[in-house]
């Protein structure tokens, strides 16, 4: 969603290691190319008559498939995007989503949820409030968020002469959006520290 390779791959080597499982519910190719790159096992979710189960995506050509047990496999790292697929969930339905994330995760394990589309300033609910209330509720805590530059500004206003007018026409009225700010959430069971 606008985020550049190298944003995607910061984020993929941030949150998992070598020979980790992500699972991308988007597929996004960038989220892909980075995780084989950096060593990491990539998925989506594929649903059948038997339900949702993970999918390891393909190998890109000349390197070998990664030796898995999907039927059992855990991710270190659940990328989601909302709103997905109505943007009018309630936050009940919102919570059951979010749970049935949360059960792809290992514990310790992250989902970042990216937002998409307008949120209100004032007077309506907020699909970002809403996702951050609901978590709790699914076995998520709250970690972090994210800021994702998607587009550099062309000119750089400050370097231009102050008395030059600048032209304020808004597109449909408002700013162009340059950045995304996900979610980032962890379960809430931890691996346990074995200590030698």
């Amino acid at each position: 969603h606008g985020a550049t390779a190298v944003a995607v791959a910061e984020i993929v080597r941030t949150y998992t290691a070598d020979g980790d499982l992500i699972v991308d519910l988007d597929a996004h190719p960038a989220v892909t190319a980075a995780a084989w790159f950096l060593h990491r096992v990539p998925a989506t979710l594929a649903t059948g008559r038997d339900g949702q189960r993970i999918r390891i995506l393909p190998a890109p050509p000349g390197e070998p498939a990664p030796p898995r047990d999907t039927a059992a496999a855990e991710a270190a790292l659940v990328l989601a995007t909302l709103p997905h697929p109505d943007p009018s969930d309630s936050p009940a339905e919102l919570a059951r989503r979010l749970q049935r994330w949360r059960t792809l995760l290992r514990p310790g394990g992250f989902l970042i949820v990216t937002l998409t589309g307008d949120q209100p300033t004032t007077g309506a609910r907020s699909l970002r409030g809403d996702v951050i209330a609901a978590a709790p509720a699914a076995g998520l805590r709250w970690h972090q968020q994210l800021l994702i530059v998607t587009r550099l500004p062309e000119a750089e206003p400050r370097a231009e002469a102050l008395a030059t007018q600048v032209d304020a026409a808004l597109a449909d009225g408002r700013h162009a959006q340059a950045h995304r700010t996900p979610l980032v959430f962890v379960t809430t069971e931890f691996p346990e520290a074995h200590h030698g």
